[in-house]
């Protein structure tokens, strides 16, 4: 990975064996419905590091972490208008401080138009715009 190409290069003390879960559970659902038209992939293990990409869909926005064993904070690397580690940063903050909730805790309101469709946790008076 080129460190310079213009990507701006940080760390997170976000635990590896935390961030990463299975495909179909509560962390990547959350993260789909907290960082907005953004896709995540994970990739396969290689020579003790692991690389997490995050791509956004309307632009050309994309950050990179790569946890790498025995290291306690892994490097992010993040470019373009959004910065899409700090919004899924903020997203996992947000999902351990609401006690990591499962599927079974979200709720989705449809009403007419875009601005009709709201998710929420818990309580349909707290919800955001997917």
């Amino acid at each position: 990975m080129d460190e310079g190409g213009g990507a701006d290069m940080s760390g997170t003390g976000i635990p590896e064996g935390e961030f990463i879960a299975p495909p179909y559970s509560a962390l990547p659902f959350v993260l789909g419905l907290r960082v907005r038209h953004c896709v995540q992939v994970v990739a396969v293990p290689q020579e003790g590091a692991r690389a997490v990409w995050f791509y956004g869909l309307t632009d050309r926005s994309w950050a990179c972490v790569v946890f790498r064993e025995g290291e306690a904070e892994a490097r992010v690397w993040q470019a373009g208008e959004r910065r899409l580690w700090d919004e899924v940063e903020a997203a996992y903050g947000w999902w351990v401080g609401h006690g990591r909730p499962d599927h079974a805790r979200f709720g989705l309101t449809v009403g007419p138009g875009p601005a009709g469709q709201r998710v929420w946790l818990d309580d349909p008076a707290d919800s955001w715009s997917p």
